[in-house]
């Protein structure tokens, strides 16, 4: 069949905002504090958004398709979000729109039959329009490709923490095994490996899960920490760099930044949003040497260095004063 060129559509939404970081960091956190920011929607996550960059990236699919698919797909999400279709109610979910401060509207949304309001807003003052992302900023060139008002929230987080709450949520092993972890694994070695793994394909099925969750997690950094250091400066312009650890034992000095990353005035909800979500919160580093004890025990000692220097290497960036990425 004869392949013919894809074409540029008309857009509807530009003004797409990434709360991204790696499995595990705190985004649904950082998600629900961002919507007591001005003119700032309820976040959306959608995994379609995490499978085409990593396909593209190792050939499965052309760039030419992988931003046509994401194109289309911010455009059909932000418009069933700003007419109130296929909302999250459900309680228990960090993601539900029950715990927008907005909620209300989101309701009046569902009743309307009517999206003249809405394309006015779109056009005239677009709002911010958050999505959940995992693992993306090593593929974050595909992204500033197609969406030039993009703004990206980077959040970062202590690495022996990650690793721990990886392994106690079973991420050394879940990786195309488990049916209720929708990820793409690719096959090689012995078996499924995720995109993070292909490198130690060989390695993956014959090593523990905490070696699995270790080498994950440093493979996931390396891979932002090289892509980090590629984007030009205008683009780094629009990353804002965030630490968990930061948000949670200083959240007004961080809400603040984030106000004037996005240039928005925080809204008196934040207030309740910051009780809801226990904010300002113990200090994280409390229990870090029993959650590395737990884990050295099933490493190697190569890859218990591994993580100790990413744990120095974050720990003496955070004493400096910066973001991880900088």
């Amino acid at each position: 069949m004869k392949s013919y060129p894809l074409g540029d559509r008309a857009r509807l939404v530009e003004r797409i905002l990434f709360v991204e970081g790696v499995t595990r960091s705190g985004k649904f956190l950082v998600s629900n504090v961002l919507s007591g920011i001005s003119n700032v929607e309820h976040f959306q996550y959608h995994s379609i958004f995490e499978h085409v960059p990593f396909l593209e990236s190792f050939g499965k699919i052309s760039r030419e398709t992988a931003t046509s698919l994401l194109q289309v797909q911010f455009d059909n999400t932000a418009y069933d979000l700003m007419v109130g279709r296929g909302l999250n109610f459900r309680l228990s979910d960090k993601s539900s729109v029950v715990q927008s401060p907005r909620f209300a509207d989101y309701l009046q949304r569902c009743l309307s039959s009517d999206d003249t309001e809405v394309m006015a807003k779109l056009q005239s003052d677009p709002p911010y329009l958050p999505y959940v992302m995992h693992e993306v900023l090593p593929f974050i060139d595909l992204f500033f490709s197609f969406l030039p008002e993009l703004r990206v929230v980077r959040l970062d987080r202590h690495p022996l923490d990650l690793c721990f709450s990886w392994l106690q949520r079973g991420w050394g092993g879940r990786w195309g095994t488990d049916p209720k972890g929708f990820v793409i694994p690719f096959k090689k070695g012995k078996g499924l490996v995720p995109w993070f793994a292909l490198d130690w394909a060989e390695d993956y099925a014959d090593v523990s899960a905490e070696e699995r969750v270790v080498r994950s997690i440093a493979t996931i950094a390396q891979r932002s920490e090289d892509r980090w250091t590629r984007l030009a400066a205008s683009e780094k312009e629009k990353v804002f760099q965030l630490r968990y650890e930061d948000l949670v034992v200083s959240p007004d000095a961080e809400v603040d930044r984030l106000a004037k990353f996005l240039q928005q005035p925080v809204l008196p909800s934040m207030e309740m949003i910051k009780k809801r979500e226990k904010l300002p919160g113990k200090e994280p580093s409390s229990g870090r040497t029993d959650r590395r004890e737990a884990l050295a025990k099933g490493l190697s000692k190569k890859t218990l260095n591994v993580l100790d220097e990413m744990s120095q290497a974050y720990e003496a960036k955070a004493r400096q004063g910066h973001p991880h990425f900088s």
